[in-house]
Parts: structure tokens; sequence; C-alpha cells
């Protein structure tokens, strides 16, 4: 038997040895999924959070400690490299990060010079108190660190007027020093039809941030328990992707776009949903090459589209494979080629992770074999995706 055949059988050995024990390589990943690289958390940490450098280097942030109370630390690769730096934690002030829900963790974003953006937040452990009401004016936190530095500037508090945080902010950032923490909030008491999407802008690279401004309609409204997403583009242009709670019931999926830097935005619903509760989702926007993708939940299933470079009212909006009605969590990243990789989580719930799930797509939004199912997550996590620097794909959870 030549060394061919050889190879070929002990492949498949592995193979069935997989299939059987469950047992998955380490990377690449499993499944035949040649293209698509699989990466768990370090040292067991959840919710991880990727922004990739022009350079191809990895940005990773991720949650550790009790879920209402815990930390957050960083660390990063080289591309070519296989081996994530020593951890450095993110937040000076111990127990001040929430995991809680999976939609209150960390948000990440690369601006200007490299510099890391983060914004997560705060927990009632956070000093200084801002109320003796902890849950109506609890902290966003932010913070940053420069290529080279050892560690993160001292984060502090972006609120000054729009308390009531609830579900998780984020942080977009772009090339010109433009900084954009996002979050919703509403008057105590008024309920989820009286919140709105403020934004906090900063124009010095995150040093000194304007007072927040209401930039979603009145007619909207925020689901209070549901995460949101911000992203800028290659052309500076802000994506902010949210669910509604208009009268209470009306859950949509909706995008603001501004091309003026925060000025202004346009509105465009992605996907309605009548629910008279939370459904406690998540939103993702990744910009590449190929535009800017958006992926949402809606009615237990979950949907991306390219949102940057068609016009808003004229999307090809796709939907995973399959009639599951328990998915969440979506993140949708492109290849220089346009192809696509869409990742999600298969029944998560409060205080369960779910199972990872993946398709690849072609750039007209064609399924690529069929979709693999991924490992299980841990309680409160996700799992992310993200385009390497030669154009492959991977997972990381």
């Amino acid at each position: 038997m030549n060394r061919t055949a050889i190879g070929f059988a002990i492949g498949c050995v592995v193979a069935v040895l997989i299939g059987i024990l469950g047992l998955v390589p380490a990377n690449p990943a499993w499944g035949g999924e040649a293209d698509v690289t699989r990466l768990a958390t370090p040292s067991g940490g959840i919710q991880p959070q990727v922004a990739v450098g022009a350079d191809g280097a990895v940005n990773l942030v991720y949650f550790k400690g009790e879920p209402a109370a815990g930390d957050l630390f960083h660390v990063w690769r080289e591309v070519g490299s296989s081996q994530w730096t020593a951890q450095v934690q993110v937040n000076s002030q111990s127990g001040s990060s929430v995991a809680t829900g999976t939609i209150r963790g960390a948000k990440v974003a690369l601006g200007k010079d490299d510099r890391l953006h983060v914004v997560w937040n705060g927990s009632a452990k956070t000093l200084p108190k801002t109320s003796p009401d902890d849950f109506h004016h609890l902290p966003l936190l932010y913070t940053h660190l420069d290529p080279g530095e050892a560690s993160f500037a001292p984060e502090r508090n972006l609120i000054t007027e729009a308390w009531g945080l609830d579900g998780g902010g984020s942080i977009a950032a772009d090339g010109r020093a433009n900084v954009y923490a996002v979050w919703h909030a509403g008057p105590e008491g008024q309920g989820e039809a009286a919140r709105g999407v403020y934004v906090a802008r900063s124009r010095d690279g995150g040093v000194t941030f304007e007072a927040e401004k209401k930039v979603s309609p009145e007619w909207t409204g925020a689901c209070g328990c549901c995460g949101m997403e911000a992203a800028t583009d290659r052309a500076g242009n802000l994506f902010i992707i949210f669910r509604g709670a208009g009268n209470e019931v009306h859950r949509d999926a909706h995008l603001l776009v501004s091309s003026d830097q925060g000025e202004s935005f346009e509105l465009t619903t992605l996907g309605r949903w009548e629910v008279n509760s939370c459904p406690m989702s998540s939103f993702s926007l990744v910009d590449s090459q190929a535009g800017m993708f958006a992926a949402w939940e809606t009615k237990g299933q979950v949907f991306f589209a390219e949102v940057g470079t068609k016009g808003l009212d004229d999307l090809n909006i796709v939907r995973a494979p399959g009639s599951s009605k328990r998915r969440k969590h979506p993140v949708a990243t492109a290849g220089p080629s346009g192809e696509i990789l869409f990742a999600w989580s298969e029944g998560a719930a409060w205080a369960k992770g779910g199972r990872a799930a993946w398709q690849r797509y072609d750039a007209e939004g064609q399924p690529i074999g069929a979709s693999t199912r991924g490992p299980d997550l841990p309680a409160w996590s996700q799992v992310r995706a993200f385009t390497q620097l030669d154009g492959t794909f991977a997972v990381i959870y």
C-alpha cells in the first residue's frame, strides 16, 4: 500500500472515531470544512469578541468569572502564529463586567492606528456608584489599548443623561479617529416603547466623548434586554442594528445608517416580529472587502444580508438553512472572493449556550455544501466568525 492510500485509510479511521466519540480536531475545523478553522476561547473564557487588523493580527477579548460580576481579558496573535499572547485584564476594577443574558458582554472595534476600543455593561459592583438605584443607573464602561502598550487605559463611564442601560451596548471606530459608543435606554418606569438608541461620539480616538444624543425615531422604541451592534465600513459610514419595541409588541430588527459621522441617520426595517416579550437576541455587523454584513434573529430564525453596497430597499436577505426555530446570536463574515460564512447558536436559552453551527455561501447567497454542526457552547456564550488574512474563515467560541 502506498503512502497516499495509507494516509487515506488513516483519515477514514479518524473520521469514524470523530463521528462516534464526538472528538473534534483542534485546527483546522472538522466535517470536511478545510477553509473553516475552529478556535476555542483561551483559558475557558466565554463571549469572544474579535477585531482583525489590516495586517491580519487578531485581537480577542473575552469574559471570565461570575456572570453577574466578572472580568474581561485581551489576547492577540500575529499572522502565521497559532499562539495567543499572555492574557491582559481589560477592566482595571475587578468584577465590573456582566455576562448574564449573553447580550451584555464586551464589544470591540479597531480604530485609527489600530487602537483597540472596548465597551461593556458595568456591573452592580462598579465604583463609584452612580446612584443608589443600581439597576437603572448601571454604567457603560469604555477603555482603549494602543499597539505595544502593556495595559489598557482606566475605564470610564460614558453615560451622562441616558440612563436605563439593560441590553448590551456596542462600539464602532473608523480610520479617522471617530469612535462611537452606542447603547439603548429610556426613562425609568415608562416601558420599552419609550426607550431609544443613543450615540456618544469621540472625534479624537476615544480621548474625549461628546454627550450622548438619541438617534432612533420615537416610534421604534427599543427592546430592553436585547443586544445591539455598531460598526463602520471602509468609507466611514456608521451602521447600528437594534431591536425595537414599538407599542411594547413590535420587536422589529432595525438598521440605522449614517453617512455623515453620526449627524443624521436613515432607518430600514430588516425583519418584523410581533411579540409581547423580550427575545433576548443579539445582532452582528461585520465589515469586509465584500461589504458590510448584518445578521439578526426574527421569530427564532436567523438571517443575514450585505447592507453596505446595495440600496436598503433592495437587500438580498438570506435565511439559515433548515426548519429549526431555536436559533440565536448570528454572525456573518465574507472573504475577498465574496464567499460568506454564516454562524449562529442552535438551541440557546437562559443559562444554556446551545450548540454552534455554520453554513458557507457563495457571493450570490447560495449555500455551498451542507451546514456544519459545531461544538456545544458554554452558558452565556456564543460563536463568532471572522475572515483571516489568507481569505479563509475561522470560528471561535
